[in-house]
């Protein structure tokens, strides 16, 4: 069984370009935002990811445009999974980003890996983070994914 990740943000007046329209690096802030809430949802704290000594590192990301979103707007961010290597240690999160009339707005797939923050090499998940990760919806075009953890 999947559940549905679903993060609500209001778009504010420094979110904005010259002429009006939320700048791009606001929706690369916001998909890191609802992955880390995410995260945080699940009892993976910011914090706590340290304390266990590994994290998240964003290694790609692909946006696409739809519709112009502006001050005082809604958006929605429904997050899923779109790839994933069968270890966990690589992921790719789609971020579907609608306004508050339901018109689609943008979407982001952000590509990464989970890290030894000490070595700064790709490691293996925990099981149940790995757990927590798979019941996100899959994508329509979800793939699976090669590992990024060295043979040794």
């Amino acid at each position: 069984m999947t559940e549905e990740f679903v993060f609500a943000f209001l778009v504010t007046w420094g979110d904005l370009d010259p002429i009006g329209h939320m700048r791009t690096a606001v929706y690369t802030d916001l998909a890191i935002d609802a992955q880390f809430r995410l995260l945080d949802r699940i009892g993976y704290s910011t914090v706590g990811l340290m304390e266990l000594g590994y994290g998240p590192v964003v290694l790609r990301q692909e946006s696409r445009y739809y519709n112009e979103v502006r001050f005082g707007d809604s958006v929605v961010d429904t997050l899923s999974l779109a790839g994933l290597s069968k270890d966990g240690s690589r992921w790719i999160v789609r971020h579907d980003f609608a306004r508050s009339d339901g018109g689609k707005a943008a979407m982001l797939k952000v590509e990464g890996t989970w890290i030894n923050l000490r070595t700064r090499e790709a490691i293996v998940p925990p099981e149940d983070l790995l757990s927590a990760n798979s019941r996100l919806p899959r994508a329509k075009n979800f793939q699976e994914l090669r590992s990024l953890v060295r043979k040794k």
